[in-house]
């Protein structure tokens, strides 16, 4: 299981949300995640829907130095390994209304 307080540094972006590599329907106004699909997969169990990273939460510092917690609800095939893909309200919240990518974003597993 990905081990609490492990770090990345990546970059941030968003995506049209619906529903995801976890079997869940979210909206672009919840607190959730898609995470590179490097790691998702790592923690393949032969079906997506049961992959143990589901429901699992990562703490994000963003670009103003507070902490936010999301809940990880699906892969990112587009993402490189440390990279996060974040619903569109939430991606504006954490980067203060980046311009669609913002580098050098920490955040770990919860």
């Amino acid at each position: 299981m990905a081990k609490a307080g492990t770090s990345y540094t990546g970059d941030l972006t968003y995506y049209a949300v619906g529903l995801g590599a976890c079997g869940w329907t979210n909206t672009q106004d919840e607190k959730i995640v898609a995470v590179a699909e490097a790691i998702f997969d790592s923690y393949n169990n032969g079906n997506p829907n049961a992959n143990p990273l589901c429901g699992k939460y990562v703490s994000i510092t963003g670009v103003d130095g507070s902490q936010y917690q999301a809940k990880i609800v699906d892969r990112c095939p587009g993402c490189e390994k440390a990279d996060l893909d974040l619903s569109e309200d939430f991606f504006n919240t954490v980067t203060n209304h980046g311009d669609g990518r913002v580098h050098g974003i920490k955040w770990d597993f919860m």
